[in-house]
């Protein structure tokens, strides 16, 4: 759906918009439409739309991937039920799951983003519940999640949401994206900053949003008059950080400080 295409297989074909995978006795097929992706299973020569829906892409990858992996597991002779989550008092903390016009909903978060998916008619929770086990796991981890054998707990501990500390003045940090800036930036790896997409390459979509985001800011904070500070670069550093710590807490004071290093080499 990326805009790769090509075969996966004997049993797999991914062009533009549309990922099918399976074979006559059980066919997945999904289909981009008017942005967001959607469900269609076929058994035996038979099918038609589950009603689930990501808006999301990424969120559609995640469940593709699940997919798989739970064949991996199955391969592997790991216990199936074992694998994902089913029932409704097993809803991880941070979803809420309820019903629009008779379909239902899931709604999370996703690094400050707000996620929703759609699981066909009210009452068939169990896949909305599945799902939840992975949505906020990175796409990358997911099937290595899926062959431990305690792959709940595994899930559990690779979710981004797990990825956070309180900070100093009670705040919550993302540890997570905190390092993925470090790492980006180039501190403790280069003589000098620079910013390197290789540094991060298994960052995912949303991570990678987050530090455009956080550098698009960067630019605009690092903009200083020197004829008002007499070219004196402590103390604007010291302001430029201060200023960036309000505009994301969400950063720990090593991402902090690998931005003032960048600062301080931009201005010299």
């Amino acid at each position: 759906m990326n805009g790769a295409s090509g075969s996966w297989g004997e049993d797999g074909v991914q062009e533009p918009g549309f990922v099918e995978f399976g074979n006559w006795e059980t066919l997945e097929r999904w289909v981009l439409r008017d942005a967001s992706v959607t469900h269609w299973h076929g058994d035996r020569g038979y099918g038609d739309w589950t009603g689930t829906t990501f808006e999301q892409l990424e969120d559609a990858v995640r469940q593709i991937v699940a997919t798989a992996a739970q064949n991996l597991r199955a391969r592997a002779g790991l216990r199936q039920a074992d694998w994902l989550l089913h029932r409704d008092d097993e809803l991880p903390a941070g979803f809420s799951l309820g019903t629009i016009n008779g379909m239902n909903v899931l709604d999370w978060e996703l690094g400050g983003r707000p996620h929703r998916a759609w699981f066909g008619r009210a009452g068939f929770i169990a896949r909305a519940v599945s799902f939840a086990t992975v949505a906020r796991v990175p796409v990358e981890q997911i099937e290595a999640c899926a062959l431990q054998e305690d792959s709940r707990r595994a899930s559990r501990d690779a979710s981004l949401v797990s990825r956070v500390t309180i900070g100093d003045e009670g705040g919550v940090v993302d540890t997570t994206l905190s390092r993925a800036l470090v790492a980006y930036l180039g501190r403790g790896r280069s003589a000098s900053p620079s910013e390197s997409w290789e540094a991060v390459s298994t960052a995912t979509p949303e991570s990678r949003d987050r530090l455009e985001a956080i550098m698009r800011d960067y630019r605009r904070l690092s903009q200083v008059d020197w004829n008002e500070r007499d070219g004196d670069l402590l103390p604007a550093m010291e302001q430029f950080a201060e200023a960036f710590r309000n505009t994301h807490p969400e950063l720990d004071e090593a991402a902090i400080g690998a931005l003032e290093w960048k600062f301080s080499w931009d201005w010299r």
